[in-house]
């Protein structure tokens, strides 16, 4: 089931929270939401606004000419697969792996470059394009905590040993420490006192 595509357009419907909510507790449906850090799907026992939930057809709730009833008597006819990819797990970067050691400073002038270029087609104004420019340069400042840096080591030659890196040419690293992400320890407050810059007054 951890394998299950994302949603198509054509798939998903809307249905009010407190609608849902009712169902969920009426119900008892067979109801589900893709957990990205654990790459699972999960049962789910209360709503909340915004989420993609799946749910299973025997449950019902869906009508075909009636779109959401919350009726569990109304179940979808039966459509072919999905052929879209699996759901996202936080830990497969599909779109970011190039395939070599990439050093943080040359990845971040990478990102740096690209921002000036948005900036000059975008014709930004200067509050806009230094709120860009400082994004770029700092989107990635998680990146240098030890539990990332070791993981991304991983098979790296000697010429490595003593730099930051920003990607691995090893797709299979995980860090040791569950659930960790760089993009986390790259937040405002982590950031700031890793960096000793503050972000706000």
């Amino acid at each position: 089931m951890d394998d299950e595509p994302r949603p198509q357009r054509e798939e998903i419907c809307r249905a009010s929270l407190a609608a849902f909510a009712n169902f969920l507790q009426k119900k008892k449906p067979r109801v589900f939401w893709w957990n990205p850090l654990d790459e699972k799907w999960e049962r789910v026992k209360r709503a909340r606004p915004g989420q993609v939930y799946l749910i299973d057809r025997e449950s019902g709730g869906y009508s075909d000419e009636l779109g959401w009833t919350g009726d569990a008597k109304d179940k979808p006819s039966i459509t072919a697969a999905s052929t879209s990819e699996p759901r996202d797990a936080i830990s497969r970067g599909r779109d970011s792996f190039v395939g070599r050691f990439v050093l943080l400073d040359e990845h971040t002038a990478d990102v740096f470059d690209e921002t000036e270029k948005l900036i000059a087609a975008l014709s930004l104004d200067d509050a806009s394009a230094n709120a860009l420019r400082n994004a770029a340069r700092w989107h990635d400042v998680g990146k240098t905590h030890e539990e990332f840096q070791k993981m991304l080591r991983v098979g790296a030659p000697d010429q490595y040993a003593a730099k930051l890196l920003a990607k691995s040419a090893k797709r299979e690293g995980r860090c040791q420490r569950r659930n960790f992400r760089h993009e986390l320890a790259s937040g405002p407050r982590l950031a700031a006192k890793r960096t000793g810059r503050c972000t706000r007054p």
